[in-house]
């Protein structure tokens, strides 16, 4: 990689990153080569809160050791983050992402309530937010109380809530999205009513 474009830059301080801030990486949440998470900030106080991280890429590229920089300055303020790698396409589908995800987070609420932590906040950039925001309202509906009381927050960056103008693009060659698919798995056609009116963290 050319040492002056961003990406190397990037990786990097994300190299960097894993070297000097205490962490575990590679951790298996699922069966796939990619399903494994990181946990960074491992010298903080047991209970600390988590920060989940989810990386964007449309579903098809990058991958959780380029992000791993997300924990620099969350590090230094007392924050725990959790980077989640998952399949990419076309090894999978959209679907089967949301999935390794749910399942990715379902492990990182079982290791905060196992660990006391204060709360957990989620956040996710392009593709990745569009992840973050299918975990809700059906998976989150389906939490136990405990794991709900725990989530505080989410933060959605720059992300991709309408699929439907990438089914003509190069960029749905390895979704293999039809119409149909990407209205069904585009949030902005969503039913946010229920979460807004019964969970006071969303309204």
């Amino acid at each position: 990689m050319i040492k002056h474009y961003p990406g190397y830059f990037i990786l990097s301080v994300s190299n960097d990153t894993r070297q000097k801030i205490p962490c575990n990486l590679n951790i298996p949440y699922g069966n796939g080569d990619k399903s494994k998470l990181d946990i960074f900030g491992t010298d903080l106080p047991t209970d600390a809160p988590i920060f989940i991280f989810i990386h964007g890429g449309y579903w098809q590229e990058g991958g959780k050791d380029l992000f791993s920089y997300v924990a620099r300055s969350l590090h230094h303020n007392g924050c725990k983050t959790i980077i989640i790698g998952y399949t990419l396409c076309p090894q999978c589908t959209i679907p089967e992402i949301i999935s390794e995800i749910q399942l990715a987070v379902k492990a990182c609420l079982k290791y905060a309530l196992e660990n006391k932590s204060k709360s957990i906040s989620i956040g996710g950039h392009s593709a990745g937010a569009h992840l973050a925001i299918s975990l809700f309202p059906k998976f989150y509906a389906n939490l136990t109380n405990d794991e709900r009381q725990l989530i505080k927050s989410i933060f959605l960056i720059s992300g991709i809530y309408n699929l439907m103008p990438l089914v003509k693009t190069t960029i749905n060659e390895p979704l293999k999205l039809t119409e149909n698919e990407a209205e069904n798995l585009s949030p902005m056609f969503w039913n946010f009513e229920d979460i807004v009116n019964t969970s006071p963290k969303f309204s």
